[in-house]
């Protein structure tokens, strides 16, 4: 049995996804950059979209036509944004460890690290000027940095933002 089936046999009874996967794969000596690709390796194109599906479904809200993923903001103390993936796809050849997605930001509650003003993403973008830009961008790859991580370190696969 190789590594990758005897990690998917783990995760099975250990849950998946799982916050601690990075120690899981760890401690199986498995290196996690190639999940994703011993996922299509193992169950092909088709079947691996299916187990991404899964997956997405089990950190997501309800929802029936896409995936709402309320993703703890890191560098924002009790701040949330929604991850809305409306479509994904595989291709080894623009990402071999990420997952495309086509995306969008949901509801949001952003706590202002110094002064504790509670708002949101929505407000902040409406109310930038040309002088804010760059610190709007900042928050915004401050946002994908976390989802990306949110998502990878319990997945085994991360977000390539379409």
């Amino acid at each position: 049995m190789t590594i990758f089936n005897y990690l998917l046999k783990v995760l099975e009874i250990e849950g998946y996804p799982n916050p601690r996967l990075d120690s899981i794969m760890k401690a199986l000596s498995y290196n996690g950059e190639y999940f994703l690709k011993d996922l299509v390796e193992k169950f092909g194109y088709s079947d691996a979209e299916e187990f991404i599906r899964k997956t997405l479904g089990k950190l997501s809200e309800q929802n029936k036509n896409y995936y709402i993923i309320k993703i703890p903001l890191t560098h924002y103390p009790n701040s949330w944004i929604e991850l809305e993936i409306y479509d994904f796809y595989i291709d080894d050849e623009e990402s071999e460890t990420d997952i495309i997605v086509s995306y969008g930001w949901g509801n949001s509650r952003i706590v202002h690290p110094e002064d504790g003003s509670v708002t949101t993403l929505e407000n902040i973008s409406d109310e930038a000027d040309m002088g804010e830009m760059d610190d709007y961008q900042m928050l915004i790859d401050d946002i994908r940095t976390d989802a990306y991580n949110y998502i990878s370190q319990r997945c085994g696969f991360g977000i390539w933002y379409q």
